[in-house]
């Protein structure tokens, strides 16, 4: 009876170990790398990427199904033309991926933020044409964050979509004080500064179909958590 019950108690280990969901599951289409190249960034710590690279990795750990995104610094480089074709190829690719290993990847958009009308028209393409589940917004794209008022209209479309949405950390401008420390401390922290914004211009409550999932446990927001709840009701008494 006791080698029964191990026996079933490991099948159901197994079992729940590979019920895992990967969320923030970074993919490198050929297309992306070559642009990034193009742009003047270097790629030389980006590491090889396939689809059966994640997938050996993912069996290796356990893991059913990955959420692929693109990761920082995203598509936009300052020409708004330039990044809403290469979000387009990148999420044509994505979707090729999910197409293909239908069962083990799902895929989030990359949008051309900070161009709005751009984000609007791809975000409609890669979710109602490809299927994809939702997208992925960097805290910052050249010093314009997620939450600035500005981009009211796409988060109320999103809002209007219940759109999933990955908020991930990216480079701050090199304009910016800060920006060598990206790599050692703002990083977490500037995850931190979106979702301030988000509190404090009332993004979270004038769209609350939006379903944010916080990259990299959240960075720094949960230790700030009551501070920047109290910003948002100092906003509102006019503290």
């Amino acid at each position: 009876m006791l080698r029964k019950d191990m026996t079933m108690s490991n099948q159901n280990d197994a079992q729940a170990a590979r019920s895992l969901m990967d969320i923030h599951h970074h993919m490198i289409p050929p297309a992306y790398l070559a642009a990034l190249e193009k742009a003047g960034f270097d790629t030389t710590e980006f590491p090889a990427w396939s689809p059966q690279q994640s997938l050996e990795m993912m069996d290796r750990l356990g893991i059913e199904k990955a959420s692929l995104s693109i990761s920082s610094p995203g598509v936009w480089f300052g020409d708004d033309a330039k990044a809403r074709t290469l979000a387009r190829e990148c999420n044509e690719y994505a979707a090729s991926v999910v197409l293909s290993y239908p069962e083990r990847f799902e895929a989030l958009a990359v949008l051309p933020f900070p161009d709005v009308d751009g984000s609007l028209q791809e975000l409609a393409y890669a979710v109602d044409t490809l299927g994809l589940a939702g997208a992925i917004l960097f805290s910052n794209v050249q010093g314009r964050y997620v939450g600035d008022p500005e981009f009211d209209p796409l988060m109320a479309e999103l809002h209007r979509r219940r759109t999933l949405i990955l908020l991930h950390p990216n480079a701050l401008s090199e304009g910016d004080g800060n920006a060598a420390l990206y790599p050692w401390a703002e990083y977490p922290i500037d995850l931190a500064r979106a979702y301030a914004r988000l509190v404090y211009g009332d993004t979270l409550v004038k769209y609350p179909g939006i379903r944010w999932i916080l990259s990299h446990a959240g960075g720094v927001v949960p230790f700030h958590a009551e501070r920047l709840g109290k910003a948002h009701y100092a906003k509102d008494s006019g503290l």
